[in-house]
């Protein structure tokens, strides 16, 4: 039964992965009819209705009155939604779509070490392999040619330790009971916002065209849901 159940993470890491690398794609199209951080912020705000139904129908919505759990919450859409996100969708405008795919597969590197180092969890040779295989197309993109880093480059690669740590979080929210359709609706509503107003400051906010929504709503599906 363990040993299905890992395997059966193992298979949801891999879709995510997969899903993951459509946002820089969005993020280089959207650019051209839209601020890049606005993209992100509207694309996570539109993906929280999924998780408002989700969370209505498993009548779910009760636990985010719960005080206790609203600071793990808040610390969640940060480390999730707001800051990895919102470094990587900046710095993308300064890279390829192909070099922020690479780069930000630097997750699993993390995500490994860090279990290793603090869970204790045993590296076998085929993750060992894995993590000399992404490091090598990270040392690559990262180097691109020459001896010198790219600001953009480095920031996309450091950003995703953000989400281990996030997702260590969500572990600790699911721990004391919370679903996790209420844990993923309050980080899209609190992190969209937190978004908007940094792509307020920032970009300067401007609602999209027409012809933007349809788009928005299928990579709010693609990425976050």
């Amino acid at each position: 039964m363990k040993h299905s159940q890992e395997k059966a993470g193992e298979i949801a890491i891999i879709i995510e992965v997969i899903l993951g690398a459509f946002l820089p794609i969005g993020l280089n199209y959207g650019a051209k009819l839209m601020p890049q951080l606005q993209f992100l912020a509207y694309i996570t705000i539109i993906s929280s209705l999924l998780f408002l139904a989700i969370t209505l129908y498993r009548r779910e919505f009760s636990q985010l009155y719960n005080k206790k759990v609203i600071g793990w919450l808040v610390l969640y859409s940060l480390f999730i939604a707001v800051i990895p996100y919102g470094i990587i969708t900046y710095a993308t405008r300064y890279t390829s779509a192909m070099e922020t795919v690479l780069l930000t597969q630097s997750e699993a590197v993390y995500a490994m070490v860090l279990a290793w180092l603090i869970l204790g969890e045993k590296l076998s040779v085929n993750k060992t392999l894995g993590i000399i295989c992404i490091l090598f197309a990270n040392t690559a993109v990262l180097y691109n040619g020459n001896l010198n880093l790219e600001p953009a480059h480095v920031a996309i690669f450091l950003a995703p330790i953000i989400f281990v740590f996030g997702n260590m979080i969500a572990k600790r929210l699911q721990s004391k009971g919370m679903g996790w359709a209420p844990i993923l609706l309050f980080r899209n509503v609190f992190g969209g916002i937190i978004l908007l107003i940094i792509a307020q400051t920032v970009e300067g906010l401007q609602m999209p065209p027409s012809n933007m929504w349809l788009f928005l709503a299928v990579f709010s599906v693609l990425i976050f849901g």
